[in-house]
């Protein structure tokens, strides 16, 4: 699979380009997925999903060429992926075409789809196709969990049962634009805007500036220098009439805009992927049109994770005051230190060896020295970066996730607030002495050494694995099967052996999972469905 797809792609990095008919895009993103292919392509299978100019909506597909094993009576869609899709939004419904090319006709059984998430809609399709006709069944994917989805759509012709895989992922964080326009103001007419995941919100950026939109609404943010990251950017002027060390601010939309303006604005939350392209986003603000006195505010959130308001900073101080209460050589100072109000941003969940940002926000005073603290289920606590607070109020750092923690700071001599994050385990699934590829499936041979091992990490988990075992019987998958809970204190992987001359042409599915014992540090976890076909040769 290729993540990360664009027009124009740099060396070492996937590419993408689908047009026709006399239409283009001016830039390109998406992925694609290689699911046979020969060297000199004579015989080709993926699936692709391509994203123009940056907007919500996806061109996607499948491509056969020359594939093995396609039959007379055929559902053209032998593989279905949907875009990615936040969790929460309306479900998309895509047909799948049923064609009749064997010259006789062919019976048609009521379709039969399973997997959460993807439902059936509707079909057109009579018991009865004629010789070259076609009919269609209609699925829908609306995901209600983050995270890959995966599913099958089932349809018995004369021939036999057909299953076509189906596949989707949702999107988790909150994707939101809400504003409040006070009396007076020209851009918000002094109402209240809100708009959800429903109403397709897109950010696209890179580098200093993001620009999201809904709608007829765009809203611009820019950094004065370097890259849009996390912190409050004050005295921005009009996105793109701001001078170099300026940040650029604009939400406009609705047929009005400023001539100039004045504002500021903090971003929660803002990464990236290798590409730079913006994955996640969210954004406070506060804009003065023709710099008067009414203001239009909100907040923009795109897959963001992080939802805890802003703490307001505290008033700046002025160290040659000798009223000034922070002033370290007034004799007046209190004995007592002072009281911060601060807090954790983190994600809630995160796979073990996954880096994740935390940022500690705090009301102090720039400069006030900061550590950020992990406490693990044990009771083990360990300081895990310490450092001075920017002039954003904030200390931003990176941390690798090893364990279910409280991360807590200590800002000057004040304890933070908790954020409790849920660190899961990681399984791995390979399959040994594989021959080929057919599609999703592993070829194996039974009796050659064949296995499915499943590793998990870390080494340390507290607790037992187990597999899960399905066979494909009757055009259905049975229901699972499950090996003894292995203690992790034993082996870190278990193996399933893929023997039995006898089981030639079976099908199968195996998936592990992790079940922790209360002295755990990592939550329970599941891998997907490995499949695999015994075959002779």
């Amino acid at each position: 699979r290729y993540d990360g797809a664009r027009r124009f792609n740099s060396a070492g990095s996937p590419g993408i380009d689908v047009t026709g008919a006399g239409r283009g895009c001016n830039q390109a993103t998406g992925s694609f997925e290689v699911l046979q292919a020969t060297p000199d392509l004579s015989t080709l299978w993926m699936t692709y999903e391509q994203h123009c100019e940056g907007g919500p909506r996806a061109t996607f597909g499948e491509i056969r060429i020359n594939v093995v094993g396609d039959p007379d009576v055929s559902l053209l869609a032998s593989r279905v992926d949907w875009p990615a899709k936040e969790v929460g939004a309306t479900g998309l419904t895509l047909p799948v075409r049923v064609l009749n090319t064997s010259g006789t006709t062919t019976t048609v059984a009521a379709p039969t789809v399973s997997g959460d998430d993807f439902s059936l809609r509707s079909t057109d399709c009579a018991p009865s196709l004629a010789a070259g006709a076609s009919c269609a069944v209609y699925v829908r994917f609306a995901p209600t969990t983050a995270g890959p989805r995966t599913g099958s759509l089932l349809v018995t012709l004369a021939d036999g049962p057909h299953e076509v895989p189906l596949a989707g992922t949702g999107i988790g964080g909150d994707t939101l634009w809400h504003m409040v326009s006070e009396p007076g103001d020209y851009i918000g007419q002094g109402r209240t805007w809100d708009y959800g995941v429903d109403d397709e919100i897109v950010a696209v950026g890179t580098g200093s500036h993001v620009g999201v939109r809904v709608g007829d609404w765009h809203a611009d943010f820019e950094a004065p220098d370097g890259p849009l990251l996390p912190g409050t950017y004050d005295g921005a002027v009009r996105y793109p009439f701001n001078d170099a060390g300026e940040p650029g601010l604009d939400v406009s939309g609705n047929g009005r805009g400023c001539n100039k303006l004045g504002g500021t604005f903090t971003v929660e939350e803002a990464t990236y992927d290798e590409g730079g392209a913006v994955t996640a986003l969210r954004v406070t603000f506060d804009q003065r049109c023709e710099n008067g006195t009414a203001a239009l505010r909100g907040e923009i959130a795109w897959h963001a994770t992080a939802s805890d308001a802003p703490y307001p900073p505290s008033p700046p101080t002025d160290p040659t005051d000798p009223t000034d209460p922070t002033d370290p050589t007034d004799p007046t100072d209190p004995t007592e230190p002072p009281d911060y109000s601060s807090r954790i941003v983190a994600p809630r969940e995160a796979v073990y060896g996954q880096r994740i940002t935390v940022q500690v926000v705090s009301n102090a005073p720039a400069g006030t020295t900061t550590t950020l603290f992990s406490v693990l289920p044990n009771g083990y606590r360990s300081a895990v970066a310490t450092g001075v607070l920017a002039r954003n109020h904030r200390l931003v750092t990176s941390i690798p996730a090893v364990a279910t923690t409280q991360l807590h700071a200590v800002v000057g001599t004040s304890p933070s607030s908790r954020s409790r994050v849920v660190v899961s385990s990681r399984i791995t699934q390979r399959v040994t002495k594989s021959l080929r590829r057919e599609g999703p499936y592993f070829a194996v041979r039974p009796g050659t050494g064949g296995r499915v091992i499943a590793s998990l990490e870390p080494r340390t988990a507290s607790g037992c694995q187990k597999l899960e075992l399905s066979f494909r019987i009757g055009g259905r998958w049975s229901t699972p099967s499950a090996t003894r809970c292995v203690l992790t204190s034993t082996s870190h992987a278990i193996a399933l052996a893929l023997t039995g001359r006898n089981l030639v042409g079976v099908r199968l599915r195996v998936r592990a999972s992790f079940r922790p014992d209360r002295a755990s540090a990592t939550a329970r976890v599941t891998s997907r469905w490995t499949l695999v076909h015994l075959v002779a040769r």
